[in-house]
Order: C-alpha cells, then structure tokens, then sequence
C-alpha cells in the first residue's frame, strides 16, 4: 500500500518535472525559430535541414566492438562526438 502510494505520488512528481523541462525548451527553440521540433511534422527527426557533409553516424550493437571504437576516436581527436547507450530499466 505505501510503496503504492510513493509510485503514485512519484509519477505525479515526475510527471511535473517533465512537463516544466518541455515547456522551458520549448520555449527557447521557439526562440530560434525550431519549435518545429516539438510539432511532429512526420517528415522523419531531421526534416529541416540536409547532413552535413562530412558526417558520419556508426552503431555499434556489442559493447566488445564498441570500446575499441571509442577509443580510437577519443585518442584520434574525432571530436565532436556523442556516444550514447541505452537505458536499463
């Protein structure tokens, strides 16, 4: 019944949370003119402009394959780069 009721109030706290967050960046694309974002033109997430040439998205699947990877584009200097990994729930 408690853990019950800390899910419930948790999801409310979050909920509030997210809602603010999309709001304050909505706000500020809306200022640059990529609100657009937010709009769900489904034309795919990256409608508004072409790639630039030059860039390159690889995905790495195993971990094993990845990490070599990363460090050879951390130590080659092939910045900017985001790496990211999915959740566990």
């Amino acid at each position: 019944m408690i853990s019950d009721l800390a899910d419930g109030v948790d999801a409310r706290i979050g909920g509030v949370i997210e809602r603010a967050n999309r709001n304050h960046h909505h706000r500020r694309l809306a200022r640059i003119d990529w609100d657009q974002a937010f709009r769900g033109e489904d034309r795919g997430w990256a409608s508004r402009r072409p790639p630039r040439e030059g860039n390159d998205l690889q995905v790495y699947v195993d971990g094993a394959a990845a990490l070599p990877a990363i460090a050879a584009a951390v130590r080659g200097g092939a910045f900017p780069s985001m790496v990211v990994a999915p959740r566990r729930y």
